[in-house]
């Protein structure tokens, strides 16, 4: 990258004027308003989505479909594969059989026949890679680099000539295990059967969007060899296949690639798929009786088909109605205790609505009320007010915001990308952009009123029917897979030991071209600028140095500092900040951790002077009110009466007590006691803000595709001499907070088991966790080199026994700590904890360690490139270097350590963490999986937890 040094001049800014400026300007954002003579002073970014992409299209004879757009501001290569199939085209009878495909697509051989299945290899070659299954289709991902291009050919090459006899019957049969393991996971019996149901309440008999796109257990476990094979056969052929590759590539390089390895496929007549018709739902209202604990509602639309104007307007319109819903639905007087966002069906046909819980079981009708009156008000004027016209461009700015997003990251564009091709003439963001460009309040208002009209919404009530404790689990089949010792887990053949010893060469960890700055305003404050992308979207990353070890006794003080931001009714400067930040489109988070407090936004670039001013206003400016502060000990209170939030805090508490020591900074206890709520006043929050909230102590990360130059000077006019409006605002003193000091040596208790009965719970949790006093360090490299080899020992529970969808294993970096575990079928927990153990045990026993620790190696240095190809990973790595108190070129200096890492570095950190007696486990699960796990294991000395108490328990 090129670095420049930025301007140093200080300036002030009205933001008065600013906000001004963009309330008063043509919702499309083609003009810009009108500044006062401080604004003028800066240059405003051009509101034109104008961005320079390049791709190619190419149809092949056999009907596949390929699209290859380069991206220079990235070493990052996403690869991503379309087989036009989904559970909408699962035969009668074999519902999920389209998901059980896509598992098996990664146990067809690598090479020839015997040599290991694709999901054994493809982590060598890959940097990130995924698969799921909607309705509409199955979609396989590859992230990696260049070099690579040719493997994930020949991967979607195999995949396309799939040949069912070269999957051995053992894997065939573990990965139905899987994936029947991946929908317990997902959701319980009870939510299964209730959304089951649901779905024939909202789609008619036969319908392809009827049935759960995941499967159905009975049916899955009924799936024979034969039907899998006659589904691939039907459905995975080249003229049902979209191939999107973007990121880092020379385009002609992906021509002759694709027309050596899928070119030459055969022209087979693709499957037709059934009819998908949108439902036609009417005013009327649905009721079900299920064994759940609080009553529940969804109040459904449906939406007009994709490829068609009124499509696009519903994105602007859907944001229209989350907002009414938002502003609306609220406050003490609500009958309304949450919602959500409710889809069903799929891109054909898209229920759209709305997901309710109430506060008391008798006010669920009129909770529904609440929210449908919301909807209908933000339809029903035809929006002639400033304010109305302002809520309007605020949604029409989340719609743009959401239609780039996809394309502005490498990971999720190729995704977007064959979502636009599977128009029959692709027209892309274009014309999505330009018709919500062109769109008037008034034609959305039209649209709403009709597509969110009473008399269209379909109401689906779910009401306890009293079993909800003895409701009976939904019917199982028996396991019939049963690993064999020819089955033992190994490292691809193809990692040579002698790796161990030698140099790893560092791939796709070049930085792009583009422009870089990092430097320090007179205040103290650190800049890091990062011009990484060609879209026009952009991630801000504010850190204060100040987190839940700075509160004192008061662990939630920095939380407090952070989302108690208040504004006084006089305050209209601040107000029409605020203002123009929502205008924008403006996203804004806050998250605090061990150390520090991240404030986050996320929004179109062309607004960048409205972005940062609205940031600024929350993290500079911020005021705090004694409403606020009283709002949330009363919430506080709320959740402390109830035995499930104190259960989650004492098993917290619990856990890392065992695992570092009593008083030990890396515990945090939660607060349990409602009485230490009462002497927490307004003077101490302003207080703590005084303390931390200090240029010197902060620093302004952007990243993504925007003006560096008009970054400088916003940065400057925000943060660096911002207009201070409270006279005792510390913001522009130095920094008087101590440097930090390292964290002891943990020393855990003596109780180092944990158990906790779950009567709900289908699979059982499984933790093994080993405490370390730090992470970022001289280990660093080490660590994390061991965390991936942990990562692959334990895998063993889901590639060899099928018990788990996944399990882990990895190194925490807040709480330091090397921990292993995942969710597993309660039946055969106790062979998941012995497997996980053997596999710890492998690690200190030193079982094929070079090539074990080479194949790890790779992965990590790999992994570490991802971040290249998305603004929103490189500003948290960058905000990660800053909360950790290192510079973004510590993540280089790590990859070059990792490359040049020995076995005995990693050995060392073996013999010194992963020691027996410091190991803290906790179980949650059924009681007797919990219990016959501890009896395999020969566990004495056990803190049992009082039994789970659910929270709907307490309703």
């Amino acid at each position: 990258m090129t670095t420049r040094t930025p301007p140093r001049s200080r300036r002030s800014l009205a933001l008065l004027a600013l906000a001004a400026a963009l309330v008063g300007a043509p919702a499309c954002g083609h003009k810009t308003g009108k500044t006062s003579s401080d604004a003028a002073k800066l240059k405003t970014p051009s509101r034109e989505l104008d961005f320079a992409a390049q791709a190619f299209l190419q149809r092949y004879d056999n009907g596949l479909t390929l699209f290859v757009a380069p991206d220079p501001f990235t070493r990052v290569v996403q690869f991503d594969v379309r087989q036009a199939v989904g559970s909408r085209d699962d035969p009668t009878g074999k519902y999920g059989l389209a998901h059980f495909v896509e598992h098996l697509m990664f146990q067809v051989p690598s090479g020839d026949a015997g040599s290991p299945p694709l999901m054994s290899t493809i982590g060598q070659h890959t940097l990130f890679f995924n698969a799921y299954t909607s309705n509409d289709e199955t979609h396989y991902i590859h992230t990696g680099v260049a070099a690579e291009l040719e493997t994930y050919f020949q991967y979607t090459q195999k995949r396309l000539a799939y040949d069912c006899d070269a999957v051995p019957e053992q894997q065939f049969l573990r990965e139905r295990d899987v994936v029947r393991q991946e929908i317990r996971w997902r959701r319980n019996d009870v939510d299964a059967t209730v959304f089951t149901r649901m779905l024939e309440k909202v789609f008619p008999e036969g319908h392809p969007y009827r049935q759960d796109a995941s499967g159905n257990d009975l049916q899955i476990a009924s799936m024979s060899r034969d039907d899998a094979c006659a589904f691939i056969r039907r459905y995975y052929t080249a003229s049902q296949a979209i191939v999107v590759v973007t990121g880092d590539i020379d385009p002609g390089e992906v021509k002759a690639l694709a027309d050596k390895y899928l070119a030459p496929l055969p022209k087979v007549e693709p499957a037709k798929r059934a009819k998908v018709s949108v439902p036609a739902l009417s005013a009327r209202t649905e009721t079900l009786s299920a064994p759940v604990k609080k009553p529940t509602a969804a109040i459904l639309f449906a939406m007009p088909p994709r490829f068609t104007r009124d499509n696009i307007i519903a994105g602007v319109a859907q944001e229209a109605a989350l907002t009414a819903v938002s502003f609306f639905v609220r406050g003490r007087g609500s009958a309304v205790k949450d919602w959500g966002v409710a889809a069903l069906g799929g891109k054909e046909a898209l229920v759209f609505g709305i997901s309710i819980e109430t506060k008391k079981a008798n006010q669920l009708d009129r909770a529904v009320d609440e929210v449908l009156d919301a909807i209908v008000r933000a339809f029903e004027s035809e929006l002639a007010s400033k304010e109305d016209r302002a809520v309007y461009d605020s949604n029409r700015q989340r719609a743009r915001l959401g239609i780039l997003d996809q394309i502005a990251t490498v990971q999720s564009r190729a995704g977007a990308y064959a979502d636009y091709l599977e128009e029959p003439k692709p027209t892309f963001y274009g014309s999505q952009l330009a018709l919500i460009d062109e769109l008037t309040p008034a034609e959305v208002q039209t649209f709403g009123r009709h597509y969110f009209a009473r008399n269209r919404a379909l109401v689906i009530k779910v009401i306890p029917d009293g079993k909800a404790d003895s409701a009976a689990r939904s019917p199982r089949a028996n396991y019939d897979y049963k690993p064999t010792d020819s089955e033992a887990l190994s490292v691809p053949a193809d990692i040579d030991p002698s790796e161990a010893r030698r140099p790893l060469a560092l791939k796709g960890l070049t930085r792009p071209d583009g422009v870089s700055l990092e430097y320090e305003l007179e205040n103290g404050m650190k800049v890091v600028l990062v011009q990484s992308s060609q879209y026009p979207v952009m991630d801000v990353r504010v850190i204060v140095g100040a987190g839940e070890v700075d509160g004192g006794d008061t662990r939630d003080m920095a939380l407090l500092a952070a989302r108690s931001y208040g504004l006084r009714e006089d305050n209209r400067e601040a107000a029409l900040t605020n203002q123009g930040f929502q205008l924008a489109g403006g996203i804004f988070r806050a998250d605090v951790d061990a150390t520090s407090t991240t404030f986050r936004s996320r929004g179109l670039s062309i607004y960048l002077d409205y972005i940062l001013s609205g940031v600024s206003e929350r993290v500079v400016q911020a005021e705090y009110m004694t409403g606020a502060l009283d709002f949330w000990k009363q919430g506080r209170r709320d959740a402390l009466k109830k035995e499930s939030q104190a259960q989650r805090d004492r098993r917290s508490n619990a856990f890392f007590t065992a695992l570092y020591g009593e008083g030990h900074p890396h515990v945090r206890a939660a607060i349990v006691d409602s009485s230490k709520l009462r002497d927490l006043s307004l003077s101490d929050l302003e207080g703590f803000r005084a303390s931390y909230y200090r240029g010197a102590n902060t620093t302004v990360i952007v990243t993504g595709g925007f003006d560096v130059d008009l970054a400088t000077q916003y940065v400057e006019a925000y943060f660096g001499a911002p207009k201070l409006r409270n006279r005792r605002s510390t913001w522009q003193e130095p920094k008087i907070t101590q440097e930090r000091t390292r964290a002891p040596e943990p020393k855990p208790e003596k109780v180092r088991t944990i158990a906790q009965f779950d009567k709900e719970a289908i699979q059982t949790d499984i933790t093994i966790a080993f405490p370390l006093a730090e992470v970022y360090g001289e280990d660093h490299a080490a660590l994390a080199v061991l965390g991936e080899m942990l990562s692959f020992e334990v895998s063993t529970v889901r590639e060899q026994l099928g018990a788990s969808y996944g399990v882990y294993g990895r190194v925490d970096t807040d709480r330091p700590r090397i921990v292993v575990g995942g969710s597993v079928d309660s039946a055969r927990a106790p062979e998941a904890m012995a497997a996980m153990l053997a596999g710890l045990q492998r690690l200190r026993d030193g079982e094929d360690f070079d090539r074990r620790f080479a194949f790890a190696r790779r992965k990590v240095v790999n992994e570490m490139a991802q971040v290249q190809g998305d603004s929103e990973l490189l500003a948290g790595r960058l905000a990660e270097s800053v909360r950790r108190g290192v510079g973004y070129e510590y993540f280089e200096s790590l990859a070059s350590q990792i490359s040049t890492l020995s076995p005995e570095a990693v050995k060392a950190q073996i013999d010194r963490h992963l020691l027996v007696d410091r190991a803290v486990t906790l179980l949650q699960g059924p009681e007797d999986a919990v219990k016959k796990v501890i009896a395999a294991q020969k566990i004495v000395d056990v803190n049992y937890l009082p039994t789970v108490v659910h929270e709907e328990d307490e309703e």
